[in-house]
């Protein structure tokens, strides 16, 4: 098997036995090919040539720096309203509650319990922010909510903060 069917066996695969996490770690595709780190360079130019494979099948190539992970993501835009409402990983409650933490963090550079609680308009979060606590979209530390990685799998922060400028 040549080194580009393995990658892209690899990220297709993942590499979390636990969980239903895509893609894979820097260290596993490096280990994959059996490459060291110093062989970073040529790992990057091999995932460049499958992401230029990728994107002619409106797919993209994509690193999650807060989990060390490359994967494979498809861009939702292009789909009618209903088939990528259907791909959304999130009950309509939830991606609402999650909109609201990210509105937070943008205008306040911190979201809390409290003040999620404020703009939601509910006073019982709690059950919502369990479950996207359970799904690794944020980490509750107390009365702080901080984002965690799966957020990064599942909205696109550059378009985000795009339209934030």
């Amino acid at each position: 098997m040549n080194e580009l069917k393995l990658l892209l066996a690899t990220l297709i695969g993942g590499d979390s036995k636990v969980s239903a996490i895509p893609g894979a770690r820097t260290r596993t595709l490096l280990e994959t090919l059996g490459m060291e780190e110093e062989e970073m360079g040529e790992l990057m130019w091999l995932l460049g040539i499958i992401g230029s494979f990728l994107s002619r099948l409106g797919l993209t190539m994509k690193y999650n720096p807060l989990d060390d992970r490359w994967f494979i993501a498809m861009e939702l835009d292009d789909l009618p309203d209903n088939v990528a409402a259907k791909m959304s990983p999130l009950p309509p409650s939830l991606a609402a509650t999650l909109y609201a933490i990210l509105q937070l963090i943008r205008d306040n550079g911190e979201a809390t319990t409290s003040s999620l609680k404020k703009l939601r308009k509910k006073e019982t979060i709690d059950q919502d922010l369990q479950k996207l606590e359970k799904q690794k979209f944020i980490k509750m530390e107390g009365e702080t909510i901080t984002l965690g990685p799966a957020l990064l799998y599942h909205v696109n922060i550059e378009e985000l903060l795009k339209q934030q400028t």
